[in-house]
């Protein structure tokens, strides 16, 4: 019996030792956490509900730890009285939960390597264009329907071309990618395959917050016409017949050039006169690339009319041939040779000429003197119109 009331006094005297040297923590936070006390789990907080939980006074160290994301951290160092209470609340920064939104789901084909040039080629390898706002992440899950063959993927900044991403070897792929900028963004495939690989893909994206949502990936071709020099502004010399026939000087000069692919069309001004001093300061005037850069950029556009260019003076006459490769030489050795009429003039002083054909093809005007007995100086400029294809992000952005 006496033992039991020693070791009942001892119990006694245990907690009322403990209460006197205890203290009270009251602690609240905005996420669900865990609470430490130097480095012992002693509970856990859920949302905005104060918890309460008894400490021995003295100092502590104090870690709340989100549970939604560990990296997440609230510190601090106490020092607690005998019979205190502390009241703490902690506030973790509370991020919105947005769901991924769906881009594209695609099923495509991806030319294996065993097509000629021209199915093949860099052109037409599969590249898919999409606008991505600052903060999103882009989302690219990837499966091959065939697993033979090695694939590659890219995804790029357009226009510079700057690499985000890259994967080679894989058949399947689910890759998230963060985008810093917003722009146009391209990704584009290939295959080591001889024969055309099969490609399932889904492209989605996150936005960074929820005024970002609504934000439109859509990706627009726009066509932009820019004039383009083909041969800058030139004079010279030619020679009389007389001068060709007795001297063994040239009453013909040829001017090579070749129009660019992605013409429409093409110009050439054109001035003769025997007068070198005029003909010199006539070509000081020639501006027919900034004449037609003029209208293109205002609103005629590229349906502005020939005679809205200013024509350079002239005074004596000249042939303009506009010839062919196959024709060269004869006119080069004064046989007979076909020239094209469209861009050929007979008895010209001076005027601009316009021509809607032989694009990317080898092209010449041959420029006769025909008068017998007197020299003459030309000058000629030839200016191209040509035809480039831009993306843009939709209007709405």
């Amino acid at each position: 019996m006496r033992f039991r009331i020693l070791l009942l006094a001892l119990v006694l005297n245990y907690h009322l030792g403990f209460s006197q040297d205890s203290a009270t923590l009251i602690l609240v936070a905005n996420k669900n956490a865990d609470v430490f006390i130097d480095g012992t789990n002693i509970g856990m907080l859920s949302p905005n509900k104060p918890q309460k939980f008894d400490a021995v006074s003295g100092e502590h160290y104090l870690q709340i730890i989100s549970k939604e994301s560990p990296t997440e951290e609230k510190n601090e160092i106490l020092s607690l009285d005998a019979g205190s209470q502390k009241v703490l609340k902690f506030n973790f920064d509370i991020k919105e939960t947005i769901q991924p939104i769906p881009i594209a789901e695609l099923n495509f084909d991806i030319p294996g390597i065993l097509l000629s040039d021209a199915e093949s080629g860099s052109n037409n390898k599969p590249v898919f264009y999409y606008a991505l706002d600052a903060g999103d992440q882009l989302i690219i899950n990837l499966k091959m329907s065939n697993k033979n063959g090695s694939n590659s993927t890219k995804v790029f900044s357009y226009p510079d071309g700057n690499i985000l991403f890259s994967k080679d070897d894989f058949q399947d792929l689910n890759q998230k990618i963060n985008i810093d900028k917003k722009g146009i963004y391209g990704i584009s495939f290939a295959t080591s395959h001889s024969f055309n690989r099969n490609m399932k893909m889904k492209v989605t994206r996150v936005p960074s917050s929820k005024e970002s949502v609504q934000f439109n990936t859509k990706v627009v071709s726009k066509e932009y016409y820019n004039a383009v020099t083909v041969q800058s502004p030139q004079a010279f010399y030619i020679n009389s017949e007389s001068n060709a026939a007795f001297k063994n000087g040239k009453s013909k000069v040829f001017i090579p050039f070749t129009i660019p692919e992605n013409a429409v069309k093409w110009y050439y001004t054109f001035s003769a006169t025997r007068d070198k001093d005029k003909i010199n300061e006539s070509l000081k005037n020639f501006n027919l690339l900034s004449e037609i850069t003029k209208y293109l950029n205002s609103k005629p556009g590229i349906s502005f009319a020939l005679n809205m260019i200013n024509q350079p003076p002239g005074s004596d006459y000249c042939d303009i041939y506009l010839i062919d490769h196959e024709n060269l030489s004869l006119s080069q050795n004064d046989q007979a040779f076909s020239y094209l009429p469209v861009g050929s003039r007979v008895n010209y002083k001076s005027g601009t000429v316009e021509v809607k054909e032989f694009i990317n093809t080898p092209m010449y005007l041959a420029i006769n003197n025909p008068d017998f007995s007197h020299g003459i100086n030309v000058s000629i400029e030839i200016v191209a119109i040509v035809k480039e294809t831009q993306l843009e992000m939709a209007e709405n952005q």
